[in-house]
């Protein structure tokens, strides 16, 4: 049965259709920014297959991190960056340079934490420049949420 949409659709915009649905899970590389949100990078990737975090090693050896991010990025669709201290991580601009190489998308989020309020605009703008989308989240169940829509 035709949907009404369907049927009120011309030969020639039918002809811009995309004739298979596109609901293929995405897969994502995680990568905790700072020591305190690596923990929290562990618990999203947890029986997640499609979510695999980069080693802690991007906050110690920039290098190190970008060698991984390069020969892990043939098998992911996005690049999530999360941050619960917003510094201006050197990690985050290598990260973000091979990203853009490869033209995937970086979404960084910003756990947002009630005793650094009033920092949070610096934090965010420190963070800025390597984002396609940068993200405020409330709480770590706000990441769940959005990685879920992202469809990660």
């Amino acid at each position: 049965m035709q949907t009404e949409s369907a049927k009120m659709t011309t030969a020639r915009e039918a002809a811009f259709r995309v004739p298979y649905a596109n609901n293929r899970p995405r897969s994502a590389r995680l990568v905790a920014l700072d020591r305190a949100s690596e923990a929290f990078v562990a618990h999203l990737v947890r029986g997640k297959p499609s979510r695999v975090a980069l080693p802690l090693t991007a906050v110690d050896d920039p290098i190190a991190a970008a060698r991984a991010l390069i020969e892990a990025l043939d098998a992911t669709d996005l690049v999530v960056m999360i941050s619960t201290e917003g510094e201006d991580a050197p990690a985050a601009s290598v990260i973000a340079e091979a990203c853009r190489l490869r033209r995937l998308p970086v979404i960084v989020f910003v756990l947002d934490t009630p005793e650094r309020a009033d920092e949070l605009p610096d934090r965010l703008g420190h963070l800025r420049p390597y984002a396609s989308m940068l993200v405020r989240a409330t709480g770590p169940d706000y990441v769940e949420d959005m990685l879920t829509a992202l469809r990660v």
